[in-house]
């Protein structure tokens, strides 16, 4: 405990390494909280270490499932490339939270991404994505940019 509250003074100070540095060692000593590993990954992305911060992100959501922290884990796999971690991660938040926009927008921004890197090759992964955006504009009609993708990537 005293670790992740030295921990986060750093980080509130804006000195996140030593942010970073003192919740490893909160980690490596058994502090394994939510509040803890929250600090762990916002340190890590606020030095834009997102591998590290993916794999905390992916652990906070394995020990306290919820969609915000699958939604959380999923968005940290994608700034780190991972994208078929951040794919799974992504239709985890929307099962959990069929109405969450973010989730629906994730799995179609991935999907689409896998469509594209197959050289558009690959119909699952088109049809996925068309189907996660429009569940998305169902929830939230107004959003443009998904619009304007469903627009410029449907058959």
């Amino acid at each position: 405990d005293v670790w992740s509250r030295v921990a986060r003074s750093y980080l509130i100070a804006g000195r996140v390494v030593e942010a970073s540095a003192a919740f490893e060692e909160a980690v490596s000593l058994g502090e394994v909280s939510e509040s803890t590993m929250d600090g762990l990954i916002a340190a890590y992305t606020a030095e834009s270490r997102f591998a590290e911060a993916s794999s905390a992100g992916s652990e906070f959501a394995r020990r306290w499932p919820s969609a915000v922290a699958s939604e959380r884990a999923a968005w940290l796999a994608f700034r780190a490339a991972d994208y078929d971690r951040a794919i799974v991660a992504y239709r985890a938040a929307a099962e959990q939270d069929p109405r969450s926009i973010k989730a629906w927008n994730g799995v179609g921004v991935c999907a689409l991404n896998s469509w594209l890197l197959s050289d558009r090759l690959d119909g699952g992964a088109r049809e996925e994505a068309r189907r996660a955006f429009e569940q998305s504009l169902a929830v939230e009609p107004a959003q443009p940019q998904v619009e304007k993708l469903l627009r410029t990537y449907s058959p």
